[in-house]
């Protein structure tokens, strides 16, 4: 957490979270780091602690569709970087739906269209909906893993992964 509050203090950080800007809500906070407004160790430190927080403490469907739904375009972008292929490919098939979506919308803007903002957030909802349940709650169950269970579990590999890239990036 200490890393986090020196890249990211309070105001930062609150302002962050609630950037909806739609190139943020369709490209993810990467959009951010693709503008020079945060650099490529400052996105991973942000996506990671936002994950790894965000599926912990509320799930997927509330922690992160609910809290950060523009996350979720950085998830397998992250999650590939940080080496950990398969857990990328399981986000990926889990938020089809939703990639799906922000992929029209990402080039809706290349085109130069302006994006409807309130529609986004409807068809955001609907694509949530042809999530499928019983996958969702698998990663979740293999994200936090077993109460009192010794075996790693993909959010202890996240973290383990982020910290490693830091400190082999920093230099």
């Amino acid at each position: 957490m200490e890393c986090y509050s020196l890249m990211f203090p309070e105001p930062v950080s609150s302002e962050l979270q609630q950037l909806q800007t739609p190139e943020v809500v369709a490209g993810g906070f990467r959009a951010l780091k693709d503008q020079g407004v945060m650099n490529e160790l400052q996105w991973v430190v942000f996506c990671t602690s936002h994950l790894t927080g965000g599926i912990a403490n509320g799930g997927v469907w509330d922690g992160l569709l609910g809290n950060q739904p523009q996350l979720v375009a950085d998830c397998v972008p992250l999650l590939k970087l940080l080496g950990l292929e398969s857990a990328a490919d399981r986000f990926g098939q889990l938020f089809g739906p939703v990639f799906e979506l922000q992929d029209r919308v990402r080039q809706e803007l290349k085109m130069g269209e302006t994006v409807n903002m309130e529609q986004y957030w409807e068809d955001l909802q609907a694509a949530e909906e042809l999530l499928i349940e019983d996958d969702v709650e698998v990663l979740e169950e293999d994200f936090l893993g077993e109460f009192g269970s010794s075996e790693p579990t993909l959010k202890s590999k996240v973290e383990d992964a982020a910290v490693s890239y830091l400190i082999s990036n920093s230099r």
